[in-house]
């Protein structure tokens, strides 16, 4: 395993953290470390991290893949705007006053 990758398979996340396989997968049911990236088997280095270390699992950092990923997917799914609906959505900050 490589000591910066920031994205670890279970038996690299387990390593990392001193634990049999089994043992991380019973900490990921218990909620003590989060569950992998969402559609993949892989997890985050600085979501385990932050875990383990009692920092809040909803602060995000610049530095985390998984809060980058989860802000990119969350953007991917949404509906885009028409151009009536940016012009609706824009009307009031272009009034001169």
């Amino acid at each position: 395993m490589s000591g910066s990758a920031l994205i670890l398979t279970r038996r690299e996340a387990a390593e990392l953290l001193g634990i049999s396989p089994s043992t991380f997968d019973n900490w990921v049911r218990k909620g003590i470390i989060p569950k992998p990236l969402e559609g993949t088997k892989r997890w985050s280095r600085a979501a385990i991290e932050r875990a383990v270390s009692g920092e809040p699992a909803s602060r995000a950092r610049v530095d985390d893949p998984e809060a980058i990923y989860a802000e990119w997917k969350r953007r991917q799914s949404q509906e885009p705007l028409s151009p009536s609906e940016i012009w609706m959505r824009d009307k009031g900050k272009h009034k001169r006053g």
